[in-house]
């Protein structure tokens, strides 16, 4: 029987869900059909005409996915809709009729973006061939090792990071960070008038940041509460551990750091910074959020906090205070502009703001 491509449909979630898992060999999650649901059909960006995803299906047997996430951007100061991949998955058996998705996928004329925010060694090369172009700075991360020691340090050494990095991580008898020194760490501090909470919602003052930064950046995600609250607050309750910080100057919202703790990799406790989000030239209240985050990681004993593809004077800025520089084993992310009339290169870093939020929702 020949395979065959159709839209994904609701009632086809649960078996993308196990299709997904089979491919990464893993545990199908429980509410692995209620993560695609919330992603793809309970996303506010949701647009009609906007298909949310394709399946390849050998008879009555999914072999393939690829979604596609509706996001409102803003290019120039302009509204953009951007169609984003995710879950991009095939079977080894029909690892050549992934090229029909990747088709699919690019053929799409009724937005203005397309985004590949999830690649990899695997899905690079495809998304290339299809016209995807890597955006500049999107392999640059950065770590604060929070709590050294020498578990760290070899699982640091197997993920890719350098050896500066991994001695800084060791602890032994002339390495170069103890661990009395690095609960020592100097956290910046911002102004004396900023206020860093913890908070549970956005509501308007984001809305509010967003009408004063929308500008600053060139091409970046639209950032309301509708959308953030969607993104972070909403969804499965098997998601990771989520804290948002917010900044404030009086009752003024001017910036806020949402970081998730990934769990034991490998022994190591994993905090990653999913989006902090200023407005560009406030730098007092970059410093406020990621102190207040530093500081928050090392009392509740975690190993790492992680940054990855911030602009490049904000990862600058986080290696002044100590963090190392690692790149990542690929770009994640690769764009392709549909609308002509939009003024979009992909190579000048400058015009970038792209963070792990971007990619194929905020982790579970």
């Amino acid at each position: 029987m020949s395979v065959q491509l159709r839209e994904l449909a609701e009632s086809d979630l649960k078996a993308v869900a196990a299709l997904v898992a089979e491919v990464f060999d893993r545990p199908v999650p429980e509410d692995g059909d209620a993560r695609l649901r919330w992603l793809l059909f309970d996303n506010p960006d949701r647009t009609p005409g906007v298909p949310c995803g394709w399946v390849l299906w050998d008879g009555d047997r999914p072999v393939g996915f690829i979604a596609n996430v509706a996001r409102r951007m803003a290019v120039g100061g302009r509204d953009a809709l951007a169609a984003c991949t995710a879950k991009f998955v095939v079977r080894p058996s029909h690892r050549f009729h992934g090229l029909m998705l990747a088709k699919k996928f690019f053929d799409q004329t009724n937005v203005d973006i397309l985004l590949c925010s999830t690649a990899n060694q695997t899905s690079a090369p495809i998304l290339e061939r299809f016209g995807g172009r890597f955006v500049a700075g999107g392999d640059d991360a950065v770590v604060f090792v929070i709590r050294a020691g020498g578990v760290v340090s070899e699982v640091l050494r197997r993920r890719g990071y350098g050896e500066t990095l991994r001695k800084a991580a060791a602890f032994s008898a002339g390495g170069v960070m103890t661990l009395v020194e690095t609960a020592r760490r100097r956290w910046p501090e911002g102004s004396g008038d900023i206020r860093v909470d913890e908070i549970a919602t956005f509501d308007e003052g984001l809305d509010d940041l967003w009408a004063r930064a929308a500008d600053d950046y060139h091409v970046h995600s639209r950032r309301d509460a509708l959308r953030m609250n969607w993104l972070f607050r909403a969804g499965p309750k098997s998601r990771w551990p989520t804290t948002i910080l917010g900044a404030f100057r009086g009752d003024r919202l001017d910036g806020y750091l949402v970081c998730q703790d990934r769990g034991r990799v490998e022994g190591v406790r994993r905090r990653e910074v999913m989006d902090v989000f200023t407005r560009r030239d406030d730098v007092d209240v970059f410093d406020a959020l990621v102190g207040e985050a530093g500081r928050m990681t090392a009392q509740q004993k975690r190993d790492t906090l992680e940054f990855r593809n911030l602009p490049a004077d904000r990862l600058d800025r986080l290696v002044a205070w100590g963090a190392r520089r690692r790149k990542l084993d690929v770009n994640p992310f690769l764009v392709r502009v549909v609308n002509s009339a939009l003024d979009v290169d992909p190579v000048d870093a400058s015009q970038w703001y792209l963070v792990p939020a971007d990619g194929d929702g905020a982790g579970w």
